[in-house]
């Protein structure tokens, strides 16, 4: 393309699109170009893995019994992007303690749980996706250089409590990583 205008091209940035939009414009000056710049275009995007999470999740209001119980909640939505050629990531997902005005509750009581059919796709297939629930949640492509694409899934957190912790509202802070 460089060579069409007689300018050398580097740092793109939003020049390509530019480009394209001109060389559409102006069909009888830029010929059969359009099919090379729409090359330059997608050579150009940017590969990258990415995860949008969130921070932390709250349990309102507990009221602890005589006895254990489980309390349920669903966390914020969870997106995981990979645009890059090759594909293959591992997500993991945890908690920190759950904190309270009187007391805690030990991460070892908070368990995930992410449904294989409720992974949504925006890009990509889900049907390749692994999933292992548990203390933490492993979420992966079954095969190595798979996963390309959007998905966008909200686990499910049950949280046990003891008999000894203290009635009312915790935190906690949600640590995930992507590899």
């Amino acid at each position: 393309l460089g060579s069409i205008l007689g300018i050398k091209i580097e740092g793109l940035g939003e020049i390509p699109s530019e480009l394209k939009r001109l060389a559409q414009s102006f069909p009888s000056v830029f010929q059969n170009q359009i099919p090379k710049i729409e090359e330059l275009l997608s050579s150009q995007r940017k590969e990258e893995l990415y995860l949008k999470s969130p921070k932390s999740f709250n349990l309102p209001e507990v009221k602890v019994q005589n006895y254990d119980q489980e309390v349920t909640s669903q966390l914020d939505p969870f997106e995981v992007k990979d645009s890059r050629r090759a594909g293959g990531w591992k997500l993991m997902i945890s908690s920190k303690d759950l904190v309270g005005e009187k007391g805690s509750i030990k991460a070892e009581n908070v368990r995930f749980k992410v449904a294989k059919d409720s992974i949504e796709a925006i890009e990509g297939t889900a049907s390749g996706l692994v999933v292992e629930d548990g203390p933490s949640v492993k979420i992966y492509p079954a095969e190595a250089a798979k996963g390309k694409g959007i998905f966008r899934f909200s686990p499910l957190i049950t949280v046990t409590i003891t008999q000894g912790a203290y009635s009312g509202s915790y935190k906690a802070e949600i640590e995930s990583s992507l590899e």
